[in-house]
Order: C-alpha cells, then sequence, then structure tokens
C-alpha cells in the first residue's frame, strides 16, 4: 500500500472517528436530555436534526468510515500485529466500535426514523392521540439507552486507540 494511501486512510479514520465519538457525545450528553426535559416542545428540534441536518445518518456515516478504514489499516499492519501489546488493544478497540457501528445501524437509526415519522404525525394531528404519545416516550427511552451505551462504548474505543498508539 503507497504512503499516500496510508495517510489518506489515517486521516479519513481520525477525523471521521473525532466526528463520530464527539456527535454521540454531545446527542447522548446534551441534546437527547434537552429534548426530554422539553416534551413535546422538543419534537420541532429533533425534527430539525433529523430530517433537515439528517445528523443521524451523518453520524453513522462517520462510524462507518472510521470502522472500514480502521478495519484496512488493521490489516495492513499484518497478521503478526495481532500479537503484539499494541495490536491486541488496537482490536480490542476496532471490536468495540464495529458492536458500537451494528447498534446504530440496526437500533439508533431505525428507531431515530420511527420517532421522526411519529413526530410528524404529532405535529399534523396538533398534539397526537395518548398511544402516539406513549410510543414517542417509548421509542425516546429506547434511543437514549442506545445512544448512552453507545457513548460509553466510544470512549472505551478511543482510550484503547489512544492507549494502543502510544505504547
Amino acid at each position: 500500500m503507497n504512503m499516500t494511501l496510508l495517510f489518506v486512510l489515517r486521516l479519513l479514520h481520525i477525523l471521521a472517528g473525532i466526528f463520530w465519538v464527539g456527535g454521540i457525545l454531545i446527542v447522548a450528553g446534551f441534546i437527547l436530555p434537552s429534548v426530554r426535559a422539553l416534551g413535546p416542545g422538543g419534537l420541532p428540534m429533533m425534527s430539525q436534526l433529523a430530517q433537515v441536518r439528517k445528523l443521524p445518518l451523518r453520524l453513522l456515516l462517520a462510524g462507518w468510515v472510521t470502522v472500514l478504514s480502521g478495519a484496512v489499516l488493521y490489516w495492513r499492519a499484518g497478521s503478526s500485529f495481532g500479537n503484539t501489546w499494541p495490536g491486541r488493544v488496537f482490536g480490542v478497540g476496532g471490536a468495540i466500535a464495529i458492536l458500537v457501528i451494528l447498534m446504530g445501524t440496526f437500533g439508533n437509526l431505525p428507531t431515530s426514523r420511527r420517532m421522526t415519522a411519529l413526530g410528524a404525525q404529532m405535529q399534523a394531528a396538533s398534539g397526537g392521540t395518548p398511544e402516539q404519545t406513549a410510543e414517542m416516550q417509548r421509542l425516546q427511552m429506547r434511543l437514549r439507552r442506545l445512544t448512552e451505551i453507545a457513548a460509553v462504548l466510544l470512549m472505551l474505543t478511543a482510550a484503547c486507540m489512544a492507549v494502543a498508539r502510544y505504547t
């Protein structure tokens, strides 16, 4: 693999990883708790973030870029790399990142899309039915739990990458 491609992969991995981890931490620590505190008043903000800004999709894309570029970099390091201390720590961090990206793909994104659709229905009906409100609360709780778990796991992943890099 030539040095230019290696440089580009590392740059993509690092920049996408910063956006992914930082974005998930902001969502878990600030956005979702604020939306929850606002109740139905938070729906327009979530709608703006999901439909217009496409934040869930962009975070997921950044996660996939991070995981795929990291996998190529790990593969490029060679099979003996996994037998070294840094290689094992990078491997653990990568495995955690793969778990998180799968959670995002099959958990967070579908939940976010369902919330967006339900929120639009509720806004069109000037508040929605009690069933819709209960469903929205259930979806918010699910998204919050998944995002909090992802935030903790991504912090572990980032710690693995930082520790492995300097050992």
